[in-house]
């Protein structure tokens, strides 16, 4: 395993953020450090690796990230839930920081925050053995805790409804909306970041981000949607995810040559 850790990028990103600059990423679900390189070297801000809703455990994780930090890639997890233990385990394997799902209170958001700090700002457990502090003979608690961000998923009625309260909790970097849990949240067809009636209320998220400096990121669709929610003030912008970029990039390969062979005309043989 490299021992040059993402966790060496961070500080990139969150001055990017802090600026208001706008940052275009994606996540990986593929079970896989190659994958994870590939989609580290597409030229990418930043790299989500989904623990919550990919197939990967806490040994493919730590080489995931290393991949990603090999490809100079910030490389962020979204871990399983809001949980010390999965938290510490996704600093612990490298990652720049996490997306927490299902924070629907200040409580919540504190929680978050505690798990990915050490003290005296968290509750995390210190170690100097872990892939994040390898190959850094300066890793120390504070300046650890001044890398690391927390961003809160903000994906159901009751976060909503707490909004205020979650963006005000110290240490939250960022925000993320999930618009399909969100949509399901709020009894709505879910259609992603095109969910009929879900649009007013995501631009709120990212006006109250905005008003209260936290990095307003969110799941796009596509790269014109992206543009939309852009002009709305989301800056951490997720286009889609390696599952879905490979089909449709598959399909789109098949689709070329069957067009293309169809206007062959075979020369017979003589």
């Amino acid at each position: 395993m490299a021992d040059t850790q993402a966790n060496s990028t961070a500080p990139g990103l969150r001055q990017r953020w802090a600026s208001g600059a706008t940052t275009v990423g994606t996540f990986c679900m593929i079970p896989s450090t190659i994958s994870a390189g590939i989609v580290g070297r597409a030229g990418f801000d930043w790299v989500c690796v989904d623990v919550q809703h990919g197939v990967i455990g806490r040994e493919l994780l730590v080489n995931m990230l290393a991949a990603l930090a090999a490809a100079a890639t910030p490389g962020l997890v979204r871990v399983a839930k809001n949980d010390p233990k999965d938290i510490g385990e996704a600093l612990d394997a490298g990652a720049v920081g996490v997306i927490v799902p299902m924070v629907n209170s200040a409580a919540d958001a504190r929680a978050a925050v505690s798990a990915a700090r050490y003290a005296p700002q968290g509750m995390r457990s210190w170690a100097r053995s872990t892939p994040a502090a390898l190959g850094q003979p300066d890793y120390a608690p504070q300046s650890a805790n001044d890398r690391v961000l927390v961003v809160v998923q903000i994906e159901t009625k009751e976060a909503i409804q707490n909004l205020d309260g979650i963006l005000s909790v110290t240490g939250i970097d960022g925000a993320f909306v999930g618009p399909g849990d969100l949509a399901v949240s709020l009894s709505l067809d879910a259609k992603g970041d095109q969910t009929p009636g879900l649009l007013g209320t995501i631009a709120e998220v990212a006006a109250a981000c905005v008003d209260r400096g936290v990095a307003a990121g969110i799941a796009c669709s596509s790269p014109e949607a992206a543009a939309e929610w852009q002009r709305h003030g989301f800056i951490a912008l997720s286009i889609q995810h390696d599952i879905a970029i490979l089909t449709r990039a598959m399909v789109g390969t098949r689709d070329a040559a069957v067009t293309a062979l169809a206007t062959v005309s075979v020369v017979p043989s003589a």
